[in-house]
């Protein structure tokens, strides 16, 4: 007889936080509050937990900053307020295709606000929307990139 074990480091997602900066990349990300934890297994299946820790994070690069456990209640009160990621994702394709659509100098935010509005119902979520505007306005803008010699 053999037994198969392990240990190891996982983090898994559990609150989302919205669209925001992220400081690294200097472009608009998806959010969380991530769940930290290193785990003990037999057989591939996690058997013991220990050092719990969680943190905030960019869903696409990474970078996070530690929370304390008693600061989750206030991120699970901001992610019941906050639009889905899944409806936040839709919604960011509608304004990239309206923006291509009307033509980029054309746009204005009020412009990309009235559309927005006329498709979706975002009381109560302005806000978020002006950040994803935002966030859909600075795609188009030229990158800065330096040339390697």
């Amino acid at each position: 007889m053999f037994v198969i074990w392990g240990w190891g480091r996982k983090s898994k997602p559990t609150l989302y936080l919205g669209l925001k900066r992220c400081e690294r990349e200097g472009t608009y990300q998806h959010f969380y509050v991530y769940r930290s934890y290193q785990h003990f297994s037999l057989f591939f299946i996690p058997f013991i937990q220990w050092s719990v820790k969680y943190y905030i994070g960019c869903s696409h690069c990474g970078l996070g900053m530690e929370i304390e456990k008693d600061q989750l209640p206030k991120c699970e009160a901001l992610s019941r307020r906050l639009i889905g990621q899944k409806k936040a994702d839709e919604m960011l394709n509608y304004l990239r295709n309206q923006y291509c659509m009307m033509g980029h100098d054309e746009h204005t935010k009020e412009d990309l606000m009235e559309r927005i509005t006329l498709t979706y119902d975002i009381r109560d979520h302005e806000k978020e929307v002006e950040h994803m505007i935002e966030a859909v306005m600075e795609e188009d803008r030229p990158q800065k990139f330096t040339q390697i010699v």
